[in-house]
């Protein structure tokens, strides 16, 4: 099979990667910060390395088309490449140096490497019958393997197949607050900053180990609506960290997820939401009225138990919203319930409680 000049000029990088990582071999994730180097080449180092005018003209047109698979995945060049490239360098020393250089001299491919251009090479061959980084790349996204697995989800990345067909349909099941909120003028910027109650879920956005779902209980003057609202707009017009920025914020429609005349299961399908948002570890959802998956009579006897314990181990960044009244009536008086939470009272946007 013919090979790309991207291909051409990543394998020297990976195996820069490697040795430097004193890796024994060349591992899935060298191939993944060889390819986040190669995007980040500056165009006179380009020119230098690819005299060819045609061959260069080739690179950059592959060289956009990987850096479109990278946004996909929530990585913009350069803002997040570079960070992304240098944390995944330190993770990969940790899971794979200490090794020894072959007898040969020769960087080899690792196992879970051959099988990644093995796989390559078949999207090349039903698509433009030539490898390019680009397939190289997807195929090593799709199946990276548990720790290499582990290492994007700590950094945030979004590794598995077709994620923007899977993050379509999670927006069928609610809508995208991040996409639909204007952004805030400057002076409901400062008051948003100064919130505690915002700055409590921003960092909790922000933490790549959450915990507990979050549990926000409205007041009169401040629903949680609102509050998710602000932390919306601040993401869309102010985000103060690269994390804040690539957030995305689902409202999960409840009347969709408790439907039934389909013949579908509430519980299966919130258990499928939950799997697919797991795989998409940039996105938040938003449960507004929080309240009605709490109700026997519109979720069914025993519904209620089953959601708390799907939200609290599936691992997903969750936040639930309950007025007072429904959190008193569901919440409140219940120790069991309360410690699957974080719980976050809300009041005007001076006061902030942790119940």
């Amino acid at each position: 099979m013919k090979i790309s000049i991207t291909i051409q000029i990543l394998w020297p990088l990976a195996v820069k990667e490697a040795t430097a990582g004193k890796a024994c071999e060349i591992e899935p994730g060298h191939l993944v910060c060889a390819a986040l180097k190669a995007v980040e080449i500056e165009p006179e180092t380009l020119k230098k390395a690819i005299p060819d005018p045609r061959l260069l003209q080739a690179f950059d047109e592959e060289r956009k088309i990987l850096a479109e698979s990278f946004q996909k995945r929530g990585i913009t060049q350069p803002e997040e490449s570079t960070r992304i490239r240098r944390r995944l360098r330190g993770l990969l020393r940790s899971m794979h140096g200490g090794g020894r250089m072959p007898a040969d001299g020769v960087m080899h491919r690792s196992a879970a490497a051959k099988g990644a251009f093995l796989r390559a090479e078949e999207k090349a061959r039903d698509g433009t019958g030539h490898l390019r980084a680009v397939e190289l790349i997807d195929a090593v996204f799709e199946e990276p393997g548990d720790a290499l697995a582990s290492a994007f989800e700590q950094l945030g990345i979004s590794s598995f197949e077709k994620g923007e067909e899977v993050l379509e349909w999670i927006r069928k099941l609610g809508r995208n607050m991040t996409d639909e909120v204007r952004k805030v003028d400057t002076g409901r910027i400062e008051t948003i900053r100064k919130d505690p109650v915002c700055k409590v879920l921003r960092e909790f956005l922000c933490d790549q180990d959450r915990g507990r779902p979050i549990l926000l209980v409205g007041s009169e003057k401040r629903t949680p609506f609102d509050v998710v609202s602000d932390l919306a707009g601040w993401m869309a017009s102010h985000g103060s960290s690269s994390e804040e920025r690539r957030r995305i914020l689902i409202e999960i429609d409840s009347v969709t997820i408790l439907d039934r005349s389909s013949g579908v299961n509430p519980e299966t399908r919130l258990e499928e939401l939950l799997r697919n948002v797991v795989k998409q570890p940039t996105i938040t959802l938003f449960f507004a009225d929080f309240h009605r998956y709490l109700k026997d009579e519109l979720a069914g006897r025993g519904f209620a138990e089953r959601v708390l314990r799907l939200l609290r181990d599936s691992g997903v960044s969750c936040i639930a919203g309950l007025d007072r009244s429904a959190y008193e009536e569901h919440i409140g008086a219940d120790r069991e319930r309360k410690r699957h939470f974080q719980i976050v009272e809300v009041h005007d946007l001076s006061k902030k409680f942790m119940l």
